[in-house]
């Protein structure tokens, strides 16, 4: 066979199987067999804006109406808990599975507050800075109740007393403050003037 009959061979030969390859080729980019995974929706209403909640995929977070939505592979098993700082929640947290779905959750949120308590030594003495304007009971002792994170400034105030601190300043409280005692002082007054005769006694 000649250089030229072997050319002419290979040109036959392609022409042949070219169809065929072009028809291998399709048929295993078009009958992919792989099924599309199912999913389902987790969602609901947490109050608050900015919870993060743990056990979801992608740690998703409620929006500025407190909402959140995500998507969840069907055969997951898992738990929902919302987690901000400052807060509680009620339930704490909510199982889901492929027989326990939570298409609509919702879970109330509660600011943590905390104690400041103490004594200022007399009754009567008004507080003021605290919410709720506590005043002292007829052993001295007072009581409040402040939100996480709560700042402020507390004065002891009655009158014919001065205290000792005068206040006591509160920034950023994460923790019950107990034991937060004052002194109280009688402001007293000197009189004083003459006579104009020795030994006089001033009854």
């Amino acid at each position: 066979m000649t250089r030229g009959n072997r050319s002419i061979m290979i040109v036959v030969l392609v022409a042949l199987l070219a169809p065929g390859l072009g028809r291998v080729a399709l048929s295993q980019v078009g009958t992919s067999t792989e099924t599309p995974r199912k999913t389902f929706t987790i969602s609901g209403t947490v109050g608050v804006p900015g919870v993060k909640f743990k056990g979801l995929p992608g740690d998703p977070v409620s929006d500025d109406q407190g909402r959140f939505s995500i998507e969840v592979p069907n055969d997951l098993n898992g738990y929902v808990m919302p987690i901000k700082e400052g807060y509680v929640f009620n339930p704490p947290f909510v199982a889901f599975g492929p027989t326990s779905r939570i298409d609509n959750v919702h879970f109330t949120a509660r600011v943590v507050t905390f104690a400041i308590s103490g004594n200022v030594g007399v009754p009567g003495v008004a507080m003021k800075g605290l919410p709720g304007d506590p005043v002292a009971d007829s052993q001295g002792r007072y009581r409040a109740q402040v939100e996480y994170g709560w700042s402020g400034t507390v004065t002891p105030a009655r009158e014919g007393y001065c205290f000792e601190p005068a206040e006591r300043v509160y920034a950023q409280v994460t923790a019950d403050q107990g034991n937060q005692n004052y002194k109280a002082l009688r402001v007293t007054f000197e009189i004083s003037g003459s006579v104009g005769l020795p030994g006089v006694v001033m009854k």
